[in-house]
C-alpha cells in the first residue's frame, strides 16, 4: 500500500500541477515573430489575449488583474516597464538586462512559448539540462518511473538561421538575441517544468506494481506524455500501452456515515485490447478527456462547468431519491456515462403525501349497555346517568373505540409509531422496511393536528385495546379524520347515532296553544330533540327574535311526552336557568304556548334548612320544567346538585361567558342527560366566550381552557384563520345558528345608518383638553390598563354631553339637541298621521346621560318609560310602552339589551358606540324581531373627530371574528380581543 501510495501520490502531484487555480492564474508570454505577446487563462483553460494586453497588465484598477499570481504579473511589469517602446515588446527591445527580467519572468512561473504553435518553451541554459520521466517496464508487468535529466537539444528550426529566407533571417534575429541565454523545450508549463527539475535532482523514483500497472498506463503515463514530461522512448511505450477512452461509472449508494444522505461513487473505466481498468474518479484530475464527461455528464443533471466538481462528489438528502433515479435514468439513456443503484437502494420508496388511513369505529361497552345491535334495536342513545361514574362528563353516552390503520405503499405501519414520529420536529421519517415519508405533508400535517385534538380531548387514554376512545359528542372531530380516510368502517350503533344527528327522525312537533310553527322553528326543534335524545345538548345560536324561548320549550314539552310513552325513561324535569329579569318571560311564554307544561319556579333562596330542600325536592320532582336565576342556582347549587334532571337550559348565556365566575363553576356541577344554552351572542369578545358556554353544554366536543386559550382563543383571533375554521368544524354539530336573513321574508325590512354629529363649540373645547391629557397619561409605556379605560370613558362620556363630566356645564351638547328635535318631529308627525303612528327606544351606556334626556323631554312635555339596572317595574314600563301609553322609551344598554320584546317600536336610537357589537344588536333586535309588521329605523349617533369614530372601526373587526367562528368563515384581519394597544390606538 505504500508503494501505491507514493506513486500516485508523487505522479499526482505532477498532474495537479498543470491544473489552474482561477485565483491564482499563471500568465504566458507568447513570442511571434519578435514581438512578445502576453497570455492569460480564459474560463476554458485555453490561453487568451483577451484582457491581457501589457496595457491591461500595468493597469492599477484592481479589477482588471484580480485573480493574477502576483509574483509573474509583478515579473511581467517588471520587463515591460525596462523593455517597451510604443506599448510594446519586441526580442530587439531586449539588452541584457531586459534578457534577465525575462529569464525572470520564467523562473516565477511565466510560461514563454517559443512559436505561435505553442509546442515548445523557452527554458534557461543556466539550467542545462531538461527534465523528464523516464519509463522502464519489466517483464513480470511491474513498471519503474524515474526523474531524469537529459542534455536539452534545442529545436530544430533554432538550427536554420543561416538560411537567406526573411523569415528564417527573422528567426536568426531571434537566435541571436536568445542563444546563449535559453533552449528550446518541449511544451511543458513553467510551473510544472520547475518541479520536475526537482525531482530530477532528488533522483526520484516510483516502482509500480504488477497489479497496478494497467492503471498506470490507463490514467497516468497518456496524461504525462500529453503534458510533455516523458522522455520520446517512454512516449513509444505509452503507446505501445494505449487505453482507449474513459468511461464514467457510477454507483448510487447509501452514505456510509448517515442513512439520510445517498451518493454516487464515481470511477473511471478504461479499456484496452486485453484488459479494463476502473478506478475512483478525480474530480479534480486534469485529463482532458475525464474533464469533458464529467461536463457531459454534468449538463444533464443542470449543473454548470464551474459547479461540474461539486456534483461529482455531492451528498444527496434521502429524500431527492426520486429525481436522482430520474437523473440516473436520463444519464443511461445518453449513454454518456453508466450508473447502477445498489441493492439496498432499489426497493426504498420516498412517499412525498401521508399514508392511506384506514379509520374502523367500533362499539365499546358503557355500563348498563349490552354489546352489538342491529339499526332496528340500537340503543337510546341518552345515557343513563345514574350509572355512570360521578366524574363522568356529560355528552359521553356509549364510547366506542376507533382505531386507525395507516399504510405506505406496500408496508403496514405500527400506528403508535407514525402518530410518535408525527409529534417530532424531524421532516422525514423512516419506516421499519426503510421506506421515507414527508411529516411535514400537508395531509399528515392535518393528520398531527387532529391527533392532537384527540390527545387534548384525552382520547388517547384508553385501555381496551383501540387506539382512541370516542363519544358521539366527538362527531365533527371524528368527521374531520374521516374526509383523511381512504377507506372505513363504522359500526352500525356508530352510524345509528350520526345519523340521528345529521339527518334528526320525524318527531311530531308539540302543538302551540296558539298560533303556528315556522319552517325553521320546526327545524330547530327537530335539530334539539335529536341532541338531547342522544344525551348531548348543543347551543341555540338564533339571532334575537326569532324565537328561541318557543323552540326550547317544543323540546321541553316533546321530552314529556317521550317519558310519558316511555315511563322507564323518566330522568326528571328540566331545570332552566335565565337572568332575573326574564323570569316572568318564561312564565308568561309557557303559558301562552305550552300551557300543559308544569311550571315550577324557584324565586327565592332554598336556603339551608332541611326540610325547605325536602319541600323544594318534591316540587322539583312534580315539575317539568323548574325555572331559577343566575344567581339563585349559584347560591343554592348545594342543593341543586343533587336533584336529578332530564335536561339543563341556560338562557342568555352570554352571562355565564366567563369560566372564572363563581356563577359557571357552580353550573359546572349540575347534572342532567343533556344541556343547551340559548343566545344570540354566543361570542360577545373573544372566543373563550364559546368555551365557556360549551362547557356548560356539551363539555366534550373542546380541551381544557388552557389548551383552548392556546389553540384556538388566540390563534382563532388572529391573522390565522385556519384555527378559526377548525373550531367552527368542531362545534358545527352542536351550535345550530340561524340569522334573519335567512327569515328575511318573515320580518320587516330594517334601515341602519350611521348619524355624524358636530360636537358644540363649549363641548369639543372640553373634548380636546382631556384628550391631551389622556394621551399624555398612556404615552407611558407602564401606564395601567385601569388609567386607560378611565380615560377612554371620559371622552366618551364628553362626546354625550360636557355635564356629564362638570355637571355646571351650560351646554347639554349636540346629541341632546339633535334627539329632542328628532323625538319631537317624529311626535308632530305621529300626531299628524295617527295611523302611523312612531314610537323609538333610546339606549345608552350610561344612565347619567339618560337623566339629562329624561330632563329635557320633561321640559318639552313628552312622555315616556324608562328602565335601567335598578329598576324595580320592569315589566310596567315595558307594558306601557307597548301597549301605547307613551312613544319613548328610555333604555340603559345593559339593562335592556337582552330578553325584552318591543315590536312596537320603529326608531332606535344608539347613543354612544360601544367595542361589543353583539350588544347594540341585541338592543336593535328588541324591535327587530318576529312580530314587527313595520319598518325599523336604526340611528347610530356619532360624534365626529372622535373616540367614537375609531370604536366604530374596532367593531368591525370583532363582527368579522364571531362571523368567521361561527359561520366557519376564515378572516385574518381580526384581532384577539381588546387589547392594550388597541385601547391606546383609540386615543389617536
Amino acid at each position: 500500500m505504500a508503494d501505491e501510495m507514493d506513486w500516485r501520490a508523487g505522479l499526482g502531484s505532477l498532474l495537479n500541477a498543470s491544473e489552474v487555480d482561477f485565483t491564482n492564474q499563471p500568465l504566458a508570454i507568447q513570442i511571434d515573430g519578435e514581438t512578445l505577446i502576453p497570455l492569460r487563462l480564459a474560463l476554458s483553460g485555453e490561453w487568451t489575449e483577451k484582457r491581457a494586453t501589457w496595457r491591461d497588465l500595468t493597469s492599477r484598477w484592481v479589477s482588471v488583474t484580480k485573480g493574477l499570481n502576483t509574483t509573474q504579473l509583478v515579473a511581467m511589469r517588471h520587463l515591460f516597464e525596462h523593455s517597451a517602446h510604443a506599448q510594446l515588446v519586441k526580442l530587439s527591445h531586449l539588452d541584457a538586462t531586459g534578457l534577465d527580467l525575462l529569464e525572470k519572468c520564467v523562473t516565477s512561473g511565466v510560461t514563454v512559448y517559443s512559436d505561435t504553435t505553442r509546442t515548445t518553451v523557452l527554458c534557461p541554459t543556466t539550467r542545462g539540462s531538461q527534465a523528464v520521466l523516464v519509463i522502464t517496464p519489466h517483464e513480470d508487468g511491474s513498471v519503474t518511473v524515474v526523474a531524469r535529466a537529459e542534455n536539452s537539444v534545442p529545436g530544430p528550426r533554432y538550427e536554420t538561421a543561416d538560411t537567406a529566407d526573411a523569415d528564417c533571417q527573422s528567426l536568426g534575429t531571434r537566435l541571436q538575441v536568445l542563444r546563449g541565454r535559453f533552449v528550446a523545450c518541449t511544451g511543458i508549463k513553467a510551473g510544472v517544468n520547475e518541479e520536475l527539475h526537482a525531482l530530477a535532482a532528488a533522483q526520484a523514483r516510483w516502482e509500480i506494481p504488477a497489479a497496478q500497472a494497467n492503471d498506470f498506463w490507463a490514467n497516468y503515463a497518456k496524461h504525462l506524455g500529453e503534458l510533455g514530461m516523458l522522455s520520446p522512448d517512454s512516449m513509444n511505450l505509452v503507446q505501445e500501452h494505449a487505453f482507449g477512452t474513459p468511461q464514467l461509472c457510477g454507483l448510487l449508494r447509501l452514505h456510509e456515515m448517515n442513512p439520510q444522505l445517498v451518493e454516487i461513487r464515481w470511477t473511471v473505466r478504461r479499456r484496452s485490447a486485453t484488459d479494463t481498468v476502473e478506478v475512483p474518479l478525480d474530480p479534480n484530475t486534469a485529463d482532458s478527456e475525464i474533464q469533458k464527461a464529467m461536463h457531459s455528464v454534468g449538463s444533464l443533471g443542470g449543473w454548470n462547468a464551474s459547479e461540474i466538481q461539486t456534483f461529482f462528489t455531492k451528498k444527496f438528502p434521502i429524500f431527492e431519491l426520486d429525481r436522482i433515479r430520474e437523473l440516473i435514468a436520463t444519464i443511461n439513456a445518453s449513454q454518456r456515462a453508466e450508473v447502477d443503484i445498489s441493492p439496498e437502494l432499489q426497493h426504498i420508496q420516498i412517499f412525498s403525501d401521508g399514508p392511506a388511513l384506514d379509520l374502523r369505529i367500533d362499539q365499546i361497552i358503557s355500563p348498563g349497555q349490552a354489546t352489538s345491535q342491529s339499526d332496528e334495536d340500537a340503543p337510546d342513545f341518552a345515557a343513563d346517568f345514574e350509572g355512570l361514574p360521578e366524574d363522568e362528563p356529560r355528552g359521553w353516552g356509549l364510547r366506542y373505540g376507533l382505531d386507525l390503520g395507516l399504510r405506505l405503499g406496500q408496508e403496514d405501519l405500527d400506528t403508535k409509531e407514525f402518530l410518535a414520529a408525527l409529534g417530532r420536529v424531524e421532516r422525514w421519517w423512516q419506516t421499519p422496511e426503510g421506506n421515507w415519508v414527508d411529516l411535514y405533508a400537508a395531509k399528515n400535517q392535518q393528520l398531527k393536528r387532529l391527533i392532537r385534538e384527540f390527545t387534548d380531548l384525552g382520547l388517547n387514554d384508553f385501555s381496551g385495546g383501540a387506539d382512541f376512545s370516542v363519544g358521539i359528542s366527538n362527531f365533527g372531530l371524528v368527521s374531520a379524520l374521516d374526509a383523511l380516510a381512504t377507506t372505513r368502517h363504522f359500526s352500525g350503533d356508530w352510524e345509528h347515532a350520526v345519523n340521528k344527528l345529521v339527518d334528526p327522525p320525524e318527531v311530531s312537533t308539540p302543538a302551540l296553544a296558539r298560533g303556528t310553527w315556522r319552517g325553521y322553528q320546526e327545524d330547530g326543534f327537530h335539530w334539539m330533540m335529536a341532541r338531547a335524545t342522544a344525551g348531548l345538548g348543543g347551543i341555540l345560536a338564533d339571532d334575537m327574535g326569532l324565537g328561541k324561548t318557543m323552540q326550547m320549550l317544543a323540546v321541553i314539552a316533546g321530552q314529556k311526552q317521550q317519558l310519558m310513552d316511555s315511563p322507564a325513561n323518566a330522568a326528571g324535569a328540566v331545570f332552566v336557568i335565565v337572568p332575573a329579569s326574564l323570569m316572568g318571560t318564561w312564565e308568561e311564554q309557557a303559558s301562552r304556548w305550552f300551557p300543559d307544561l308544569h311550571l315550577y319556579a324557584q324565586k327565592t333562596s332554598v336556603g339551608k334548612v332541611a326540610a325547605d330542600w325536602e319541600r323544594v325536592a318534591r316540587e322539583v320532582k312534580q315539575a317539568d320544567l323548574v325555572l331559577t336565576t343566575y344567581t339563585l342556582a349559584r347560591m343554592d347549587i348545594d342543593f341543586w346538585q343533587t336533584q336529578s334532571f332530564s335536561g339543563l337550559v341556560f338562557d342568555e348565556a352570554q352571562f355565564v361567558k366567563n369560566p372564572s365566575t363563581a356563577t359557571h363553576k357552580a353550573l359546572v356541577r349540575l347534572r342532567a342527560k343533556w344541556a343547551f344554552a340559548l343566545t344570540g351572542t354566543p361570542i360577545e369578545n373573544t372566543a373563550t366566550d364559546l368555551w365557556s358556554i360549551m362547557s356548560l353544554t356539551v363539555p366534550t366536543v373542546l380541551p381544557s381552557l388552557s389548551v383552548f386559550t392556546r389553540r384556538f382563543a388566540a390563534e382563532a383571533l388572529s391573522d390565522r384563520g385556519e384555527a378559526a375554521a377548525e373550531l367552527s368544524d368542531r362545534v358545527a354539530p352542536f351550535l345550530l345558528r340561524r340569522t334573519k336573513d335567512s327569515v328575511a321574508q318573515e320580518l320587516p325590512e330594517k334601515i341602519e345608518q350611521i348619524v355624524s354629529i358636530d360636537l358644540e363649540p363649549a363641548q369639543r373645547t372640553w373634548y380636546a383638553k382631556y384628550l391631551t391629557a389622556a394621551r399624555a397619561q398612556v404615552a407611558d409605556a407602564n401606564s395601567p390598563r385601569i388609567n386607560i379605560l378611565t380615560a377612554l370613558t371620559r371622552l366618551r362620556q364628553l362626546a354625550l354631553s360636557a355635564k356629564l363630566i362638570d355637571p355646571q356645564a351650560h351646554e347639554d351638547g349636540a346629541k341632546v339637541t339633535y334627539l329632542l328635535q328628532t323625538l319631537e318631529g317624529l311626535r308632530d308627525d305621529s300626531n299628524l298621521n295617527p295611523r302611523q303612528r312612531h314610537q323609538a327606544l333610546v339606549f345608552s351606556q350610561f344612565t347619567s346621560f339618560l337623566a339629562i334626556l329624561r330632563e329635557r323631554l320633561d321640559q318639552a312635555g313628552i312622555d315616556y318609560a324608562y328602565l335601567d339596572g335598578t329598576s324595580r317595574d320592569r315589566d310596567r314600563q315595558v307594558a306601557r310602552f307597548q301597549n301605547g301609553e307613551v312613544d319613548v322609551f328610555l333604555i340603559s344598554l345593559k339593562a335592556g339589551g337582552f330578553g325584552l320584546n318591543l315590536t312596537q317600536a320603529d326608531y332606535v336610537f344608539l347613543t354612544d358606540p360601544w367595542w361589543n357589537p353583539a350588544a347594540e344588536a341585541q338592543a336593535v333586535d328588541r324591535a327587530h324581531r318576529l312580530g314587527q309588521k313595520r319598518f325599523v329605523n336604526v340611528y347610530r349617533l356619532v360624534a365626529t373627530d372622535t373616540i367614537e369614530q375609531r370604536v366604530l372601526e374596532l367593531q368591525e373587526k370583532k363582527r368579522d371574528l364571531i362571523g368567521a367562528v361561527l359561520s366557519g368563515q376564515e378572516n385574518r384581519e381580526v384581532s384577539a380581543g381588546i387589547t392594550l394597544d388597541q385601547l391606546r390606538s383609540l386615543l389617536g
